[in-house]
C-alpha cells in the first residue's frame, strides 16, 4: 500500500468545484466581523499595515497590553464585599466591574427590601438603580439609594437640548395648531427648561458621584443592555473611573455630548473634572469612534 505525504501547506479541500474549509466567501465575512467585534470591545487603535510581520516578542508583548495588563490604582482602597454574601441575594448577572472602589453591576428586577438587608451584611454602601422610581427611598434604611432611570435618555426630554433648541421645538409644536406664542410663553419655556435641566443633572451626578465613592451594586431590569449604557457613560464622565465598561452604539455618543452640555460648570467640578479635562471630552468621545452630532 502506497502512503501519500500529507502536505502541511495546503490550506483548503477541494470536492468537484466546492471550496471546503475556512476560505470561502461566508467564512471570510466571519473571521472580518469577528475581528471587528474584537476591536470594538477591546477598543484598538488602528495599527498601520505597514510595518509588516511583528516578531514572536513583540506580538506576545502586544497581546499581553491588550488583554492580560490589569489596570493601576492608587491605592485608596474602600472597605472589602463579601462576595459569597452578596450572592446569596436574589439578583443575577452578577458580575465586578474591577475597578478599586469595589463597584458590581446586576439584574435588579427580583430586588427586594429583604434582598437589601444582604447587601448590607456583604459591605454594599449603594444601589444605584437604573430601572427609575421602584423603592420609596424611605423603605431603604442604613444605605444610599440611587434612583436613576437610563431610559430618559432615549426619549425627547427638556434637559437633551439646549434652551435655544427646547424654545424652538416648542414653537413649531404650537404653530402646527396654529397657536400664537406670547412672550410669556417663551419665559414659561425657559423655566421649563432650566428646572428640569437642572433635575437631571442633580440625578446624573449623584449617579456618577455613586461609584466614585464605591461599594456600589448598579443594575437594571436585566442588568445587560441599559446596564451596558450606565457603565459607558461612568467611563466618559467620571474621571476617577476605573471600571471595565462596555461599548455602546455609535449614536450614543450625540447623547453623550448633549448631556456634556448641559452639564454646568459646578456640575463638572463636583464630578472632579479639571479644565483639560472639559477640553478634551469631545475629542475622547470622537477618539473612541462615537458620532457626537
Amino acid at each position: 500500500m502506497k502512503i501519500l505525504p500529507v502536505s502541511h501547506n495546503i490550506q483548503n479541500f477541494l470536492f468537484g468545484k466546492t471550496v471546503f474549509c475556512y476560505d470561502d466567501y461566508v467564512s471570510k465575512q466571519r473571521r472580518r466581523y469577528i475581528r471587528e467585534h474584537l476591536e470594538n470591545d477591546l477598543n484598538i487603535k488602528d495599527i498601520d499595515n505597514t510595518q509588516g510581520r511583528l516578531s514572536e516578542y513583540e506580538l506576545n508583548k502586544l497581546i499581553k497590553s491588550l488583554i492580560l495588563a490589569k489596570p493601576k490604582f492608587d491605592k485608596e482602597q474602600t472597605e472589602e464585599v463579601n462576595e459569597e454574601i452578596l450572592l446569596s441575594a436574589d439578583i443575577t448577572n452578577f458580575k465586578s466591574l474591577y475597578d478599586k472602589n469595589n463597584c458590581y453591576r446586576a439584574a435588579l428586577n427580583n430586588l427586594k427590601l429583604e434582598d437589601i438587608e444582604i447587601l448590607k451584611q456583604a459591605g454594599i454602601k449603594r444601589i444605584v438603580d437604573l430601572r427609575g422610581h421602584c423603592f420609596d427611598t424611605g423603605e431603604v434604611k442604613d444605605i444610599e439609594y440611587i434612583s436613576f432611570n437610563i431610559n430618559d435618555l432615549f426619549y425627547e426630554k427638556p434637559f437633551m437640548f439646549s434652551e435655544q433648541e427646547y424654545i424652538q421645538k416648542q414653537i413649531e409644536h404650537e404653530n402646527k395648531y396654529g397657536r400664537n406664542i406670547t412672550k410669556e410663553q417663551i419665559q414659561t419655556f425657559k423655566k421649563v427648561h432650566e428646572k428640569e435641566r437642572k433635575k437631571f443633572n442633580n440625578r446624573f451626578v449623584n449617579f456618577i458621584l455613586a461609584t466614585q465613592k464605591g461599594n456600589a451594586l448598579m443594575g437594571c431590569e436585566f442588568g445587560t443592555h441599559n446596564t451596558d449604557y450606565a457603565t459607558c457613560l461612568i467611563h466618559f464622565f467620571n474621571p476617577k473611573a476605573g471600571i471595565m465598561w462596555s461599548r455602546c452604539n455609535k449614536y450614543f455618543g450625540i447623547t453623550m455630548r448633549a448631556i456634556y452640555e448641559n452639564l454646568s460648570p459646578e456640575d463638572k467640578q463636583k464630578l472632579g473634572w479639571d479644565e483639560e479635562y472639559d477640553k478634551n471630552f469631545l475629542k475622547n468621545l470622537e477618539n473612541n469612534r462615537y458620532w457626537i452630532d
